[in-house]
């Protein structure tokens, strides 16, 4: 029996990246950095990449030349490893634009709020806002932690493939998953409710058509 269209383009468990390992197309970062990043994060940050495979999101970082703490586990590196004490206390990074594994993704982010202390941001499918457990559990869930509450969420226009290899040319083909960036806020002390903030990023000029050439 013909198995029909796969319109997703996802890929069979067998021919998956090891790893999950899947680049950040250029206009994925730079859009993010160019409406959350400039402006607000200081001129003389750090900002750190924890899952740096390929270095694709480092790449963009350098172009506003900020300075850049860039690890993973091909590197020796294993992000769970990684600690602070105390949590959130002055040897924590302060920033972080990621993208990690999505199986990972509440472990990834609840670890986060041990080893960052102002604002870290990852990239994930926009349905993970979506779905009970990463809601309120008495005050600890990922998205309504009360003292790092999801602050911003920037949804692309289109829906960008991430794959191994990302074009030099900058364009990106489509798929059929939504993604996002997740930003969170870190609020010593918490308590206090915080609204999350959604706004569109738009890449269309990016996406990838026949006879389309970056100019």
């Amino acid at each position: 029996m013909d198995k029909g269209k796969n319109f997703s383009r996802n890929r069979p468990r067998a021919d998956r990246s090891e790893a999950d390992f899947y680049q950040t197309p250029h206009c994925l970062t730079d859009e993010f950095m160019k409406a959350h990043v400039l402006g607000r994060w200081p001129e003389d940050s750090q900002i750190a990449d924890l899952c740096y495979g390929g270095g694709a999101i480092p790449r963009v970082i350098e172009k506003y030349q900020y300075g850049i703490y860039a690890k993973d586990i091909k590197m020796g590196c294993d992000f769970f490893t990684i600690w602070v004490d105390p949590p959130c206390g002055d040897n924590a990074f302060e920033y972080g634009i990621m993208n990690p594994p999505f199986r990972l993704f509440n472990k990834w982010v609840e670890h986060c709020f041990k080893i960052f202390s102002v604002e870290f941001a990852l990239l994930a499918p926009t349905t993970y806002l979506q779905g009970i457990c990463r809601f309120n559990k008495v005050g600890t869930g990922i998205f309504q932690n009360s003292e790092w509450p999801l602050k911003y969420v920037y949804t692309f226009n289109r829906y960008p493939m991430l794959s191994r290899e990302i074009r030099h040319d900058g364009l990106i083909t489509t798929g059929m998953q939504s993604l996002s960036w997740f930003v969170w806020t870190r609020y010593p002390g918490g308590g206090e409710h915080i609204d999350t903030i959604h706004r569109w990023l738009d890449i269309d000029a990016f996406v990838l058509r026949k006879g389309r050439k970056r100019e």
